[in-house]
Protein backbone atom coordinates (compact mmCIF):
# COMPACT_ATOMS: atom_id res chain seq x y z
CA UNK A 1 0.00 0.00 0.00
CA UNK A 2 1.27 3.72 -0.96
CA UNK A 3 1.78 5.50 1.97
CA UNK A 4 -0.55 8.93 1.62
CA UNK A 5 1.95 11.56 2.57
CA UNK A 6 -0.99 14.82 2.53
CA UNK A 7 -3.68 14.95 4.32
CA UNK A 8 -7.39 14.55 2.30
CA UNK A 9 -8.62 17.59 3.14
CA UNK A 10 -7.54 20.88 4.70
CA UNK A 11 -7.66 20.76 8.65
CA UNK A 12 -7.61 16.96 8.56
CA UNK A 13 -5.17 16.63 10.84
CA UNK A 14 -6.50 19.22 13.47
CA UNK A 15 -9.93 17.74 13.49
CA UNK A 16 -11.54 16.46 16.24
CA UNK A 17 -13.23 13.16 16.45
CA UNK A 18 -16.90 14.97 17.01
CA UNK A 19 -15.99 17.50 13.94
CA UNK A 20 -14.79 14.76 11.61
CA UNK A 21 -18.33 13.48 10.16
CA UNK A 22 -18.78 17.54 9.04
CA UNK A 23 -15.78 17.27 7.39
CA UNK A 24 -15.85 14.34 5.78
CA UNK A 25 -19.39 14.74 4.25
CA UNK A 26 -18.33 16.64 1.08
CA UNK A 27 -15.94 13.67 0.25
CA UNK A 28 -17.05 10.45 -2.43
CA UNK A 29 -15.81 7.48 -2.15
CA UNK A 30 -12.24 8.10 -3.31
CA UNK A 31 -11.48 10.92 -1.23
CA UNK A 32 -12.86 8.75 1.46
CA UNK A 33 -10.42 5.72 0.35
CA UNK A 34 -7.95 7.93 0.25
CA UNK A 35 -8.79 9.45 4.00
CA UNK A 36 -8.79 5.53 5.47
CA UNK A 37 -5.26 5.31 3.91
CA UNK A 38 -3.97 8.43 5.27
CA UNK A 39 -5.40 7.78 9.13
CA UNK A 40 -4.02 4.56 8.67
CA UNK A 41 -0.72 5.57 7.79
CA UNK A 42 -0.56 8.58 9.98
CA UNK A 43 -2.88 8.62 13.60
CA UNK A 44 -4.30 5.64 13.25
CA UNK A 45 -7.57 6.22 15.30
CA UNK A 46 -9.91 3.25 15.15
CA UNK A 47 -13.17 5.48 15.67
CA UNK A 48 -11.73 7.55 12.99
CA UNK A 49 -11.05 4.35 10.42
CA UNK A 50 -14.68 3.56 11.57
CA UNK A 51 -16.01 6.71 10.87
CA UNK A 52 -14.74 6.56 7.66
CA UNK A 53 -15.89 2.90 6.81
CA UNK A 54 -19.19 3.68 7.55
CA UNK A 55 -19.54 6.97 5.62
CA UNK A 56 -18.38 4.77 2.87
CA UNK A 57 -20.48 2.24 3.21
CA UNK A 58 -23.70 4.70 2.93
CA UNK A 59 -22.60 5.69 -0.11
CA UNK A 60 -22.00 2.86 -1.95
CA UNK A 61 -26.00 2.15 -0.25
CA UNK A 62 -27.24 5.48 -1.30
CA UNK A 63 -25.80 4.20 -5.22
CA UNK A 64 -27.22 1.10 -4.95
CA UNK A 65 -30.57 2.41 -4.11
CA UNK A 66 -33.40 3.16 -6.49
Amino acid sequence: MALIQEPPVADYDDVTVMRLPRLIKGLDEAGLATALKYEAAHADRPVVKRMLTLRMMQLAAARRTP
